[in-house]
């Protein structure tokens, strides 16, 4: 038995259900920690964690990283695992993350342990089948810790190691520093969070927990957001059925739809080449368009409309 833990992953909505890396592998929760299921499965022996990200889902899809053997990858809930390290440079994997709203997008951070071109960011868009340098503007430096304002898909953030916070508003394109790192007695920052919400960043570093609120994102302002306005509840989604709500301004075509992690459709809730602006709500019963119930997992609700795009996460559990 190994205790030894490095990161916590828990399900979307369910509070009980959580993944923990340790130095001999992933294992999961189902009862808040009164027991434990190995998801160890093929990888190589002792495989020590150092990140996690997980695509809920039946059955779910997991990145694991590792400080020497890279990122591992399992699409049958931790059965099989096959390496998917073509195109990084290093095998030390601080953090990973799945887009919020793309399951096939996946971001990366390496360390530079002995290892010239190892340091930064790095993204796949086809789920870690190959990876490509997202570090247009970062400094030389490991970056221990990545997290996504979930409300603002595009806007990214990395703790680097000795180089403070860094933020891209292009889905990782491009990195600036935030607020010129005013505020951070350490400049070691090894976790971050956000609360998309309340525009608010969370830094861990060596020096204690320091936040930053209002950091800047791209095209906010009243219109944007308000064309693109969408919500829905109750998340995660038991029996009864989901509400969705969206606003749009001004009037003009609208689909609203349900996607799987692969992108297919699941059900087209609404086609209108012409709605009215203003608030608008209907609802999904958890049933595909053939009329059959979609299994438990992660779904994407899609708003589309004449000024952009709005996705967010839904999770369906069992009934």
């Amino acid at each position: 038995q190994n205790v030894f833990v490095r990161d916590l992953v828990a399900w979307p909505g369910i509070g009980e259900r959580v993944f923990v890396g340790t130095g001999v592998g992933p294992f999961e929760t189902g009862d808040g920690g009164d027991s434990w299921i190995s998801r160890v499965g093929d990888l190589p022996p002792s495989f020590s964690v150092h990140a996690m990200a997980l695509v809920p889902g039946a059955p779910f899809t997991m990145f694991v990283g590792n400080d020497s053997l890279g990122v591992y990858r399992t699409v049958d809930g931790g059965n099989t695992w096959v390496a998917k390290n073509t195109g990084l440079t290093g095998p030390f994997v601080h953090a990973l993350h799945v887009d919020a709203t793309n399951p096939a997008v996946v971001y990366a951070s390496l360390d530079t342990l002995n290892c010239a071109g190892c340091h930064g960011v790095f993204k796949s868009t086809n789920g870690g089948d190959t990876w490509a340098p997202a570090r247009t503007g970062l400094p030389v430096a490991e970056v221990r810790a990545l997290a996504q304002d979930a409300a603002n898909p595009s806007v990214l953030f990395c703790g680097v190691y000795g180089g403070g916070v860094f933020e891209s508003q292009n889905g990782g394109a491009s990195w600036q520093p935030v607020a010129n790192q005013n505020g951070l007695s350490s400049l070691r920052v090894r976790a971050l969070a956000v609360d998309g919400a309340l525009r608010t960043i969370y830094a861990g570093t060596e020096n204690g927990v320091a936040a930053l609120t209002n950091y800047p994102v791209t095209g906010v302002g009243p219109e944007p957001p308000l064309a693109l306005a969408l919500n829905a509840w109750p998340t995660p989604l038991r029996g009864g059925p989901l509400t969705v709500s969206f606003t749009l301004t001004p009037s003009g075509p609208v689909a609203v739809g349900v996607y799987d992690v692969t992108g297919a459709r699941v059900r087209m809730l609404a086609v209108q080449p012409a709605e009215t602006a203003g608030v608008h709500r209907l609802t999904w019963d958890g049933r595909d368009d053939r009329g059959h119930e979609a299994v438990p997992g992660l779904y994407f609700l899609r708003l589309t409309t004449g000024t952009g795009v709005r996705s967010m996460r839904v999770v369906l559990l069992g009934r």
